[in-house]
Formats: structure tokens, sequence, C-alpha cells
């Protein structure tokens, strides 16, 4: 980091404290902003953070939003998908069908995005995704290869807290 402020003297650690100083000062919204993220602190910080960002919050795509969750990171799930299943994620933006599903399920669920977030990744509304996200749930019922997949895919995500 002190590189970029002219290397490890002194000037550069007061210019990057400085730096710090004003990004800590700049509000920002902190929900919005945790996807796919982690704080890091002591217990009083994290209630902190609850309790200030997350508290009675309510999301019109997660409204059940109550805590700060563990999430896979969108490039850790789209490698792990295409790593799976050999494709990438413009072959699967372009196919209809159960990968397509599978990958927004994921992304909703272990990735953490939203509803529009995964709607801009693939270029549909977040109805859409929605729609689709309840179609593979359907479809899982009844398709062993597809909840084997799913299965193994949710093991190789799930997040160690």
């Amino acid at each position: 980091m002190l590189g970029e402020y002219g290397g490890d003297t002194d000037r550069a650690r007061k210019a990057y404290a400085t730096s710090l100083y004003a990004e800590v000062e700049t509000p920002f919204d902190m929900k919005g902003e945790m996807i796919g993220r982690s704080v890091i602190g002591g217990s009083s910080f994290l209630d902190w953070v609850r309790e200030e960002f997350l508290e009675d919050s309510k999301d019109r795509e997660r409204p059940s939003v109550k805590g700060i969750h563990a999430h896979a990171g969108k490039e850790a799930i789209l490698k792990t998908i295409q790593k799976e299943t050999g494709k990438e994620l413009e072959v699967i933006r372009r196919e209809r069908g159960p990968l397509r599903q599978l990958t927004m399920e994921l992304l909703y669920k272990a990735g953490g995005l939203t509803g529009p977030q995964i709607g801009a990744l693939f270029g549909i509304d977040y109805s859409a995704v929605s729609q689709e996200r309840k179609r593979f749930r359907e479809r899982l019922t009844s398709d062993k290869k597809l909840k084997a997949l799913h299965g193994r895919l949710e093991r190789l995500l799930t997040v160690k807290i």
C-alpha cells in the first residue's frame, strides 16, 4: 500500500493515514457494500454494525436480512460452476435452462447477490431472476442429476465461519 504513496517513508505513511481518515469520514451504504465481503472486528464492533446498518432493515429482495452473513464471492461461484460443468458465464448467459437457473440460485443464496444484481449480470429484469429461481426449485424436486450437481456445488461454496 505504501508504494502508492511513495514507499516506506514517514511522508508516505502520513499520506496513507490521511487517505484512510478521509474514507472513514465519508458516509456509505454499509448493507450495499457488504455483498461478498467481510467485516473484521471484535464482538462489540460487529454488534454496532448489525445495530447501525442491518437491524430491522427491510430489503425488497431479501426482507429477512437480520445480520451479516458469510457469502462466497461472485467470481468464486462462477469459477466453481465452470470447473464443475466446463461452461463459462458467457455460455450460461446464452443458454436457457437448468444450468442458468442453478447459477442464478447460487449467486443469490451462496453469493448474497440481489435479484437486480443477478439480473444485470444476465441482462434480464430482477423479476425474471425470481421466476427462473422458482422454476429451478420446482425442477430440483424431480431431476436427480441436477439435485446432485446443486448439492455438490453448495458443498464446494459453503463458507466456514
